[in-house]
């Protein structure tokens, strides 16, 4: 079905349904996988910080394949702002974990601040975290991603950096020009938009 066919499907269910409602993650199927890009940024901290790396997961050639931008420097924040926009102007779809909190307004707020052009950022939008909070919400401890990844995908991390430090790293990189401290944020956010094509898979089989 074309992305306005879904986009129609999901405009006629009715205001009051949750956005969690599983009606909508069972017209999500209607959707080629190609449509979808999953989407999850590393900053340097609270809201107004610059964004460090954008990182994407998208399927192409029935597997899933990454792209992430990392600025070398803050002054690259621009330029990746504008290729990451670029890639998810590609995309019908855009998947986030918590994204519609966090993800999407960081990055409208960054956009904003060097009045770029967001026009193009696929309209329709899942987010991961309420659908799952509504299908193990009751079965888990919580539904943080990789919670989810460790009980439902039995994965787990090796010497993963909590997203917390990640700002300390990166500041770690920057003074001392290593680049050892980049290798942990970057691994980290590309199982994060992995682990977030996975978690949709195990909701479409939930559902």
């Amino acid at each position: 079905m074309e992305n306005n066919g879904v986009s129609g499907l999901l405009d006629s269910i009715p205001n009051n349904y949750p956005k969690s409602h599983p009606t909508i993650m069972k017209a999500s199927k209607m959707h080629k996988l190609e449509d979808f890009v999953f989407y999850d940024i590393e900053t340097m901290g609270l809201f107004g910080s610059p964004i460090i790396l954008f990182g994407m997961s998208f399927v192409a050639d029935n597997k899933i394949n990454t792209k992430q931008f990392l600025l070398r420097n803050i002054n690259e924040e621009p330029s990746s702002l504008y290729h990451t926009i670029s890639e998810l102007k590609i995309r019908k779809a855009l998947v986030t974990f918590n994204g519609k909190s966090f993800d999407m307004p960081f990055t409208q707020d960054r956009l904003g601040y060097y009045r770029m052009d967001n026009l193009g950022i696929p309209q329709i939008h899942y987010d991961l975290l309420h659908f799952s909070r509504r299908a193990w919400g009751n079965n888990l401890e919580n539904c943080k991603l990789q919670t989810i990844e460790k009980e439902l995908l039995g994965e787990s991390r090796k010497d993963d950096v909590p997203s917390s430090m990640v700002p300390e790293f990166y500041r770690n990189y920057l003074s001392s020009g290593n680049i050892g401290p980049l290798i942990p944020i970057v691994e980290h956010n590309k199982i994060d938009v992995v682990t977030s094509a996975k978690i949709l898979n195990l909701l479409w089989e939930e559902w």
